[in-house]
């Protein structure tokens, strides 16, 4: 009998192709999910309490509660490379967040951006797939982030100027 050998190496699980190709699929099917919570917010307008929109109102939080759900579930996968994990997390604590502080609101997006020109540099296919995922999700948390300062900045502005609202 001859002894068979295989042609290829193997390796740890996680460090294959196969493996970071399945991670970027599963990132990306979360940049999807997270732009049509956003897409489904953007149809409500600024009356939430309107009747006519209640569907519209429940659509966008189901949205935003399966893009919570499927980002934690992402964050479960074993061997994500680092930056899958920082992008994730950071896209978990924004959904998280009741507010958004000064500091951290600013930091978030900023970090991803630097994550993404840290992965263009590299000239491999890996890195420009990594590049692309964290600069879209680096935009779009910057636009979750900008709608919620406007939004609370509306807010004490209109509670400053409502005189019930100061009375009480």
């Amino acid at each position: 009998m001859t002894a068979s050998t295989t042609i290829t190496s193997r390796t740890k699980h996680g460090t294959t192709d196969y493996d970071f190709y399945a991670d970027a699929d599963a990132f990306d099917a979360l940049i999807d999910l997270l732009h049509r919570a956003l897409d489904a917010e953007s149809l409500i307008g600024p009356n939430y309490s309107d009747p006519a929109v209640a569907g519209l109102v429940r659509d966008a939080e189901s949205a935003w509660i399966l893009c919570q759900d499927s980002t934690a579930r992402f964050l479960f996968r074993p061997h994500l490379c680092a930056d899958h994990i920082l992008a994730a997390e950071h896209l978990y604590d924004i959904l998280q967040s009741e507010s958004l502080g000064e500091i951290h609101g600013f930091i978030i997006p900023v970090t991803l951006t630097r994550a993404a020109l840290r992965n263009a540099r590299r000239r491999d296919v890996r890195s420009v797939v990594l590049a692309r995922q964290l600069n879209s999700v680096s935009c779009l948390l910057h636009l979750i982030i900008t709608e919620a300062r406007d939004v609370e900045a509306d807010t004490c502005q209109s509670d400053a100027v409502d005189p019930e609202v100061s009375a009480a």
